[in-house]
């Protein structure tokens, strides 16, 4: 008997077929394995950043001397002789102890209180542009660590505005252990804030994230204090002015830019708003020169006013 080899090869490969049982398709496996590109390089352009930075610590000068303790003390029946970046000089006769005490404190209430506005606008416009939500970050943020850090440190070394508040006040212990306490809160709690608010700027990639929570902290924190710094070695009263004023403030008081840039870098960027990128902006940076003129050139000298 002859056998067609062929032929039943043929029929037992078509019966195993039939018996074996449907199995799933995979679709991936179909097509080509995408190919990721290149991360998109998010661009923070330093000039951008510095001029936003020379605009805020500008307008913090302006806030804490002119605002908080010269239109405090005119506000009160008060004179003033002269507005400088790390100075408000009174004239003619002397405010009351309780007047004088409102004015010494109205310049660090002045920094919290823009602290406080400027948060909220960091919460209200989540879709602003890039620049000005930066701007309403770091304006919330020097002006908070300025306000707290005045109200700590200087009252546990003795000097400042607050040991104005704070003279002849009965329970005078109770009551500056208070203001440093409540000044270090304050300082922790805008810290706390700041760091929240940074997330949304960051990267999602790890190392650009890294970088750019280094310029969004580090760079302004430098530019604003060498320009404060600059600003008091023009000052009429004295040099040591720039030390206990400009250096204090701007280096020491918002040295919790330095501690979130060590923190930002270990973050992770924030999940609900895609990061977006802060390109040069010539009209960020045309006030920002404003600002430094204004700061240096005008503030560091400082504005007399004759009675």
């Amino acid at each position: 008997m002859l056998f067609n080899h062929n032929a039943v090869q043929a029929l037992t490969c078509t019966t195993l077929c039939r018996n074996l049982p449907d199995l799933p398709m995979e679709p991936e496996k179909l097509t080509e394995p995408a190919i990721s590109g290149p991360c998109i390089q998010l661009a923070t352009d330093l000039a951008t950043v510095v001029a936003i930075a020379l605009v805020v610590y500008a307008s913090s000068a302006v806030l804490h001397e002119a605002v908080g303790h010269g239109l405090t003390s005119v506000l009160l029946g008060g004179k003033v002789a002269l507005i400088a970046s790390t100075v408000c000089v009174p004239a003619g006769d002397p405010l009351g102890q309780n007047a004088a005490r409102l004015v010494a404190a109205a310049g660090s209430v002045m920094n919290l209180s823009a602290a406080a506005v400027f948060r909220g606008l960091l919460s209200r416009f989540r879709a602003a542009s890039p620049w000005l939500r930066y701007f309403f970050w770091l304006t919330m943020t020097v002006n908070g660590f300025i306000g707290a850090g005045y109200m700590a440190v200087p009252t546990l070394i003795g000097f400042g505005g607050w040991m104005n508040v704070l003279q002849g006040l009965q329970g005078y212990w109770f009551w500056r252990g208070s203001v440093i306490c409540l000044g270090v809160i304050l300082y922790g709690v805008i810290w706390y804030v700041a760091m929240r608010e940074l997330q949304p700027f960051l990267s999602q990639e790890v190392s650009q994230s890294r970088s750019r929570a280094i310029k969004l902290t580090l760079i302004p924190y430098l530019a604003g204090g060498l320009a404060f710094c600059l600003a008091g070695l023009f000052n009429p009263v004295g040099m040591k002015l720039v030390l206990i004023s400009a250096a204090a403030a701007a280096f020491g008081g918002t040295s919790g830019l330095v501690w979130l840039s060590v923190i930002a870098i270990r973050l992770k960027p924030g999940a609900t708003v895609p990061p977006r990128a802060l390109a040069r902006n010539w009209r960020w940076i045309i006030m920002g020169l404003v600002s430094a003129l204004l700061l240096i050139g005008v503030l560091g000298p400082g504005v007399r006013f004759h009675h």
